[in-house]
């Protein structure tokens, strides 16, 4: 029990937090804080979004800046528990400053 229980905090301790970020072009989010927060269900190791596309032109009108996508810490330890069968992300939607276009 007590390898266990190590085995398990070792692989909580070494497991990092994945995020990405995609910027669309040279445009830059027209605020410091994102239009859109988003929580995605990512399923059977993430093959399957159960959660579908966002419509980033309704979130946008202006066109969208920049998208970043991110597990927290919350996510690592669902993905650990379910080992990896469903894993929670969020995505955050930033949009273009309108006086650029």
């Amino acid at each position: 029990m007590r390898h266990l229980l190590l085995a398990l905090l070792t692989t909580f301790a070494l497991g990092a937090c994945f995020q990405h970020t995609v910027y669309m072009n040279e445009d830059r989010p027209s605020e410091p804080g994102a239009r859109l927060h988003a929580l995605n269900h990512q399923v059977l190791w993430g093959i399957i979004d159960a959660s579908g596309p966002l419509d980033l032109d309704a979130v946008c009108p202006e066109g969208a800046a920049a998208v970043h996508t991110e597990v927290g810490p919350l996510g690592v330890l669902l993905g650990l528990v379910t080992a990896g069968i469903y894993v929670p992300t969020r995505t955050d939607v930033f949009c273009v400053d309108s006086g650029e276009r």
